[in-house]
């Protein structure tokens, strides 16, 4: 299985992780819309970094407000009214381990 999030309060919950920078926002050329350009997933070897956009309202990972962080199984991201729940998967292809 790849890695996904889960967004229940959108029609299609689930959205795997299929790219090595997975945006969200609401652009056309974001992979999940949900705000402006609010954010991204980035694989850095077998790890999958969360990265806030410099967004206007921030984004809470577990509750408290980040810029980036290595995401871990069962983290939720809240971009405004959207709680997005990460389940940790494969990455794509494998590269050396980014240093924690």
């Amino acid at each position: 299985m790849i890695s996904s999030l889960n967004i229940t309060q959108l029609p299609k919950p689930v959205f795997e992780i299929n790219k090595q920078r997975f945006t969200i926002g609401r652009r056309p050329s974001n992979n999940l819309a949900v705000s402006g350009e609010h954010a991204a997933i980035v694989q850095i070897g077998n790890d999958l970094i969360f990265e806030d956009g410099g967004s206007t309202n921030g984004t809470l990972l577990n509750g408290a407000q980040v810029e980036k962080k290595l995401l871990k199984d069962g983290d939720v991201i809240e971009i405004g009214k959207y709680h997005l729940r990460f389940f940790a998967g494969k990455t794509l292809a494998a590269q050396p381990d980014f240093e924690k």
